[in-house]
């Protein structure tokens, strides 16, 4: 169940909720997209039973976004889809249609909540006797591994869908340490190679 909402996390780096409320509107496999435009949230309701919300008042403006569909994800989402028609027509009646549209669905059309990816996700990693890592901690390595490898602060910012750069230099500065040391040490090679061309002459 949790397959494709972890390989999501994992390659985008985003929220839980994001992911949860992806539809199949916000793919779009022409222009090979993903657009971020509403959330999953789960809250209890007048009589006290949980119950799952769709919002589309995002955090920020910057939260709606739109990314680029990443070949291996959409491999998964096109598998999915043909999966879910699949159950759906299997399940008959029994399939349950209140989220048709939504992506994150179990084999009888039931939404993946919130607290079972928090939930699943903790087991599955205490069974692969893996450290202690929370979900959310996919969009922290996200973040940390998209500064470290080069890529701009400003693009990290608006795929993790910050309201500005400077916040998100700010979260992973840990990571920017290392690309401060790295950079100088570029240049400390940059000029030696220099100077030891300069002394050849």
């Amino acid at each position: 169940k949790l397959e494709l909402v972890v390989n999501i996390a994992a390659y985008y780096g985003l929220r839980r909720c994001e992911i949860l409320g992806l539809r199949w509107d916000a793919i779009d496999f022409k222009n090979k997209t993903i657009t971020i435009q509403r959330k999953i949230v789960s809250d209890y309701d007048d009589s006290g039973e949980m119950k799952l919300y769709v919002e589309t008042r995002l955090k920020t403006n910057s939260t709606r976004r739109t990314l680029p569909l990443i070949p291996h994800i959409e491999e998964m989402l096109l598998e999915k889809k043909k999966v879910d028609a699949q159950f759906k027509k299997t399940c008959g009646k029994s399939y349950n249609k209140e989220f048709d549209g939504f992506i994150c669905r179990d084999s009888l059309g039931n939404m993946i909540s919130p607290s079972y990816v928090t939930q699943h996700f903790h087991y599955i990693v205490t069974k692969s006797g893996l450290k202690h890592l929370r979900f959310h901690d996919l969009r922290h390595s996200f973040a940390v591994n998209s500064l470290q490898a080069g890529d701009n602060p400003k693009t990290v910012q608006e795929n993790l869908g910050h309201a500005t750069a400077a916040f998100t230099l700010d979260v992973y500065a840990h990571a920017t340490e290392r690309m401060k040391r790295d950079s100088a040490n570029r240049m400390e090679a940059l000029f030696q190679s220099t100077k030891k061309a300069a002394s050849s002459l």
